[in-house]
């Protein structure tokens, strides 16, 4: 009879657990509001009332794919951002038919 799993692996299985935990989230809504540069849009939203809650910080993001370009041709992202503090999320992105009806103003 096998013994326990290293703990390494204890911690891997333990990492993907909480990523399934985390699938079963609510949905978000995101919105996209053009700003002439960064500073312009922090000025904005402090000037709303907003409080600066985190400092910029580095990000690098990578977007996956299949090679035969699967996720692009039904309009999803899948995406893994790393942040400088070296925390990083896996994000699933992708365009959905919707019973929501609203006015987009450019």
């Amino acid at each position: 009879m096998p013994g326990p799993a290293p703990a390494h692996e204890r911690v891997e299985r333990d990492e993907a657990a909480e990523a399934v935990n985390h699938v079963a989230d609510p949905l978000e809504i995101e919105v996209k509001i053009r700003f002439a540069d960064a500073e312009a849009a922090r000025r904005a939203i402090l000037a709303a009332g907003g409080v600066e809650r985190r400092a910029r910080h580095f990000e690098e993001n990578r977007l996956l794919d299949t090679a035969s370009g699967d996720l692009v041709l039904r309009s999803a992202l899948l995406r893994v951002r790393r942040t400088g503090d070296g925390l990083g999320v896996l994000t699933w992105k992708e365009k959905v038919v919707s019973e929501v009806k609203g006015d987009v103003r450019r």
